[in-house]
Formats: structure tokens, C-alpha cells, sequence
């Protein structure tokens, strides 16, 4: 089952074709992350990419003062 990115970078407001997850994010940290090709931004990062991706909805809605969702 493949998790979608849902939330706009909570940053720039960039979305769709501008946000894609990583896999190889270097020296900065390891797994798979949400990363914003607009701005630059990089969201939390977790082994599995579905997590990652599920952490990006979550950090966008904290970021924008909605809380995250149960």
C-alpha cells in the first residue's frame, strides 16, 4: 500500500510534483524523508518511506496549528 503525500509544505505552500520522497539523504540523516523541492525543506525521516510520508502529514497539520489526526 503506497501512502500519498496529502499536506502542502507546511513552509512555502509548494505541493504535488514539488514535494517527493528521499531515500538517500546523505550525511543528514538516514531512511526516507519528505523533501520540498521549492523551498528545501526536509520533513521527518523513518526507515519505511510510508512512514515518512505519514510524518510529513502529520508535522504539516502541527505546523499549521490543526493538530495531527489519531
Amino acid at each position: 500500500m503506497k501512502t500519498e503525500i496529502t499536506r502542502a509544505c507546511p513552509f512555502c505552500g509548494a505541493a504535488g510534483e514539488q514535494l517527493q520522497v528521499l531515500h538517500d539523504l546523505g550525511d543528514f540523516t538516514s531512511g526516507a524523508a519528505v523533501c520540498c523541492d521549492s523551498c528545501g525543506a526536509i520533513g521527518p525521516s523513518d526507515d519505511s518511506s510510508a512512514r515518512a510520508v505519514a510524518l510529513w502529514n502529520g508535522a504539516a497539520l502541527q505546523a499549521l496549528g490543526k493538530g495531527v489526526p489519531a
